[in-house]
């Protein structure tokens, strides 16, 4: 089994949480329409946004934070070129003869808007991933620890237990 570590565990923990969450806080009311809390609406949405941003990582097979900063990069001058792009078309458009010319350019218009929204939205995700990860990590580290500690508890727990419940050895058994 591959260990999970990085960013990755990070939205794929958060995402564990709010479905638990989901679950937990639905309203009995009738079968057919099922409504739910105003905090659980908050909830889903939160956990719809983790997910875009959990297969955007995903699609990208970004890993650590430096890919991530890369790809935010790279994806910064993809919008600027496209961006650049749209201008001229828009300049052209202002001077076309024909309705064809025309008709293409607003084509080429729509099509290059169309790749500027998917890539703005990938931007909004990442940047928002970039902004939480430390956050989420310390999250993790203090969970991690909390753990241990709890292990180091029980595991001195079980042996108060068993000392108290098992003969001691020194003591003949007559």
């Amino acid at each position: 089994m591959k260990y999970v570590s990085g960013v990755h565990v990070t939205f794929l923990l958060l995402t564990l949480i709010l479905r638990k969450i989901i679950n937990h806080n639905r309203m009995p009311e009738q079968s057919q329409s099922v409504r739910y809390t105003p905090e659980l609406r908050a909830a889903v949405r939160q956990m719809q946004k983790y997910s875009a941003e959990t297969r955007l990582l995903c699609r990208y097979k970004i890993e650590t934070p430096e890919q991530l900063k890369n790809f935010i990069g790279l994806k910064n001058q993809q919008r600027k070129d496209l961006e650049y792009e749209r201008v001229r078309v828009y300049n052209k458009m202002k001077s076309a003869k024909t309705p064809e010319q025309k008709e293409t350019l607003v084509e080429q218009r729509n099509n290059l808007s169309a790749e500027i929204k998917v890539i703005r939205r990938e931007l909004f995700y990442a940047g928002d991933i970039e902004k939480r990860y430390e956050e989420i990590r310390k999250m993790l580290q203090r969970q991690r620890e909390y753990q241990s500690k709890q292990g180091l508890h029980l595991k001195l727990h079980f042996q108060q237990v068993r000392e108290r419940t098992l003969p001691s050895r020194s003591e003949p058994k007559w």
